[in-house]
C-alpha cells in the first residue's frame, strides 16, 4: 500500500509541476500577446503618421508638378495645339483656314530657330519676346502689320489652350501686350470708267487674259469673293417676283444671302455655257464652276498684267479688288441703298467690317449730295441771330442721306476729335471754304450736331 501511495503522490506532484509549467507558459504567452498588442498599436500609429506624410508629400509633388508645367517650352505646347486645332476641320474651321495656321506655325518655328529660342519656357513669353517676334515677322518675313498681329493672335490662342489644359498656370500676357490692328482702307476699288476699260479691252486670242478678265468682272458685278467664285454654279441662281437672284452661302462663315443677278453678270455666265472647260488650255481650280477659275496666285499675277494693259494704276490689283469694287460702285452710285444692305450682300458678320474696309464715301458723292447745302444760309441770317439747336436738327432731319454720309465722312477720316480740321477738310472737298470768321462760327454748330446725332 505504501508503494502505491508513493507512486500516487509522485504522480500528483508531477501533475502539479506540469500544471505550473503550463500556467507559466500561459502567462508568458499572455505577456507576449500584450507585447504584440502594444507593437500593433505602435504600428497603427506609425501607419497613420505615414499616411499624413504621404498626403503632405502628394501636395508637395503636385506643387512641383505645377512648377514643372510652368517651365514647359512654348514649342512643345504649339506642337500639341496644332493636331487639336486640326480636329475642328471642317466642322468649325475650313481646310483653307487651317492651312493658314500651319503657315503661321512654320513662321513661328523659323523665328525660334533663327533666334535660338526653341527651349523658351512658356512662362518667359513677355514683352521682349513678343517684340522680337513682331520684328522678325515685319523685317525678316516681310509681312504687313495686320498679318504680323494675326501671327501674335495665334500665339495667344496657343497659350490660352495651355491654360485651359492646366499645362500652364500663369496669365496670358500676350493678349495684353500684342500690337493693335490697323484699319487699312486700301483704295483699290475701280471706278465705273475703269470697269468699262477692262470690259472693252481687246485681248485678241489670248484666252488666259480673257478668262481672268471675265472672272474679275463677274466679281465686280456680284461682290463674290474668290472662294465663292470657285464654288459658283448655275444652281445658285433662282427667280423671285420676276427677277433673277444669286443665293449663296459664303464658305468663310456660311452666312447666306441673296445678290441681284445683273445682266452684265449673266452675259459672262452665258458665254461659258456651251464651252467644255476641259478644252481650256490652262489648269483650272474647278471644272464644275459656272465660269472657269484659275488658282488664286495665277489669277492675281495675270490680273496685274490686265491692269497694266488697261492703264489702270492700282497697287493692290488682286482678286479682292473686284469684291471691293462691287461695294464701292453700289454705295457711291446709287441713291437709296444703305450700307446695311451692302453689308448683307457681302455676307459680313458685322457691319463694322463694311464700314472700316468698304464704306469709303467718294468725294464725288459728297459733292452731289451736299451741293444744295450751305451753312451760310443759316449763319448769315438777316436779323443776325444764330439759329437754335432745334432749327439745326430739323434741317438735318430733312436731309437724312446727307446726315449719314457726313457721319461716314467723319469716321472714315478719323476727324471726330478735331472739329476745326473736320470742317476744313469737308469744306475743301466741297470747294466751299468761306471766310475764316464764318468757318470758325460754323465749328460750334458742327460740334453740337456731332455730339447730339
Amino acid at each position: 500500500m505504501e508503494t502505491i501511495d508513493k507512486i500516487f503522490t509522485a504522480s500528483i506532484n508531477d501533475i502539479n509541476t506540469d500544471l505550473k509549467a503550463v500556467c507559466n507558459s500561459i502567462q508568458i504567452i499572455a505577456n507576449k500577446v500584450a507585447e504584440l498588442n502594444q507593437i500593433n498599436q505602435k504600428l497603427i500609429g506609425m501607419l497613420q503618421q505615414n499616411e499624413d506624410k504621404n498626403t503632405f508629400l502628394c501636395k508637395q509633388l503636385t506643387k512641383e508638378r505645377k512648377i514643372d508645367k510652368d517651365i514647359i517650352s512654348i514649342l512643345s505646347i504649339y506642337e500639341e495645339f496644332m493636331p487639336y486645332f486640326e480636329t475642328k476641320v471642317p466642322s468649325e474651321i475650313s481646310e483653307r483656314t487651317f492651312s493658314k495656321y500651319k503657315f503661321i506655325f512654320q513662321n513661328f518655328k523659323d523665328f525660334l530657330q533663327a533666334n535660338q529660342l526653341q527651349e523658351t519656357y512658356i512662362s518667359r513669353i513677355k514683352h521682349e519676346f513678343v517684340d522680337r517676334y513682331y520684328y522678325h515677322l515685319r523685317n525678316i518675313k516681310k509681312v504687313q502689320h495686320n498679318h504680323a498681329v494675326r501671327h501674335i493672335d495665334h500665339l495667344a490662342k496657343v497659350i490660352d489652350y495651355a491654360i485651359s489644359r492646366e499645362l500652364y498656370h500663369g496669365s496670358n500676357l500676350v493678349r495684353l501686350i500684342k500690337p493693335k490692328r490697323k484699319n487699312v482702307k486700301s483704295a483699290n476699288a475701280l471706278t465705273p470708267e475703269e470697269i468699262k476699260k477692262v470690259k472693252d479691252f481687246d485681248f485678241g486670242d489670248n484666252k488666259i487674259y480673257d478668262i481672268v478678265r471675265d472672272c474679275f468682272l463677274f466679281q465686280c458685278f456680284t461682290g463674290l469673293s474668290y472662294i465663292d467664285l470657285v464654288n459658283f454654279k448655275s444652281d445658285k441662281i433662282y427667280i423671285e417676283n420676276g427677277k433673277e437672284w444669286i443665293k449663296i452661302s459664303r464658305g468663310k462663315n456660311q452666312a447666306e444671302c441673296v445678290i441681284p443677278y445683273t445682266d452684265e453678270a449673266k452675259k459672262i455666265v452665258d458665254k461659258y455655257k456651251l464651252v467644255n472647260l476641259n478644252t481650256i488650255p490652262i489648269k483650272l481650280v474647278s471644272y464644275d464652276s459656272a465660269i472657269p477659275v484659275v488658282s488664286n496666285a495665277y489669277y492675281n499675277s495675270i490680273l496685274k498684267q490686265v491692269g497694266k494693259f488697261c492703264n489702270i494704276k492700282r497697287e493692290l490689283m488682286k482678286t479682292h479688288c473686284g469684291r471691293k469694287t462691287f461695294a464701292m460702285v453700289v454705295l457711291n452710285n446709287t441713291e437709296n441703298i444703305s450700307i446695311e444692305t451692302v453689308s448683307k450682300m457681302l455676307r459680313h458678320s458685322s457691319i463694322k467690317t463694311t464700314q472700316n474696309h468698304y464704306a469709303d464715301v467718294s468725294t464725288r458723292k459728297v459733292q452731289r449730295e451736299m451741293q444744295d447745302f450751305s451753312y451760310s444760309k443759316i449763319l448769315n441770317k438777316s436779323d443776325g441771330e444764330k439759329p437754335t439747336y432745334n432749327e439745326l436738327m430739323q434741317m438735318f432731319e430733312q436731309e437724312k442721306q446727307i446726315k449719314n454720309h457726313l457721319y461716314y465722312y467723319i469716321m472714315i477720316n478719323d476727324l471726330t476729335q478735331n472739329y476745326y480740321t473736320f470742317y476744313q477738310c469737308w469744306a475743301n472737298d466741297l470747294n466751299r471754304m468761306e471766310r475764316e470768321t464764318t468757318t470758325l462760327r460754323s465749328i460750334l454748330y458742327v460740334h453740337s450736331f456731332i455730339n447730339c446725332s
